[in-house]
């Protein structure tokens, strides 16, 4: 895995590096939003385990509440059987991981100029409280991390 802070000095990090069924959250609000586009970079570590709905996962959801819709959405879980999450992710021993900090980007179109959206992270490990999921958060903003 890559360094854990993407560009500057801080990351956020989401969810637990340590086994337990705790479900974490972050959630940012960008208030009149009036530039071009939107970029956040994340990473994320998942721990394989359990069957679907059980297992650890990740959830990053960039949602226009102006609109009331979901413009980006990535959600990754962690089952005994998804052999990798998606091509974003490699597998070393018992996790999933993204290797390289994932770069997402929304362009602003003069819809949606104006407009309020909301960034939310959520991570969670497995029910059963013996497999890990985090993630981490950098670089929100206008420019291209």
């Amino acid at each position: 895995m890559p360094r854990i802070v993407h560009n500057g000095k801080y990351s956020l990090r989401i969810g637990n590096t340590t086994d337990t069924a705790v479900v974490a959250m972050a959630s940012r609000v960008i208030d009149i939003y009036s530039d071009s586009g939107i970029y956040f970079a994340w990473l994320a570590v998942l721990q394989i385990g359990h069957s679907e709905g059980t297992a650890s996962f990740i959830m990053i959801e960039l949602n226009d509440i102006d609109n009331n819709d979901t413009v980006i959405k990535r959600y990754y879980e962690a089952t005994s059987s998804s052999a990798g999450a998606d091509s974003r992710f490699s597998s070393s021993g018992i996790h999933y991981y993204t290797p390289a900090w994932q770069v997402e980007h929304l362009s602003i179109h003069s819809n949606r100029t104006g407009h309020r959206f909301s960034l939310t992270v959520t991570a969670a490990g497995c029910t059963s409280t013996s497999h890990r999921g985090y993630a981490y958060i950098d670089s929100l903003g206008t420019a291209i991390p």
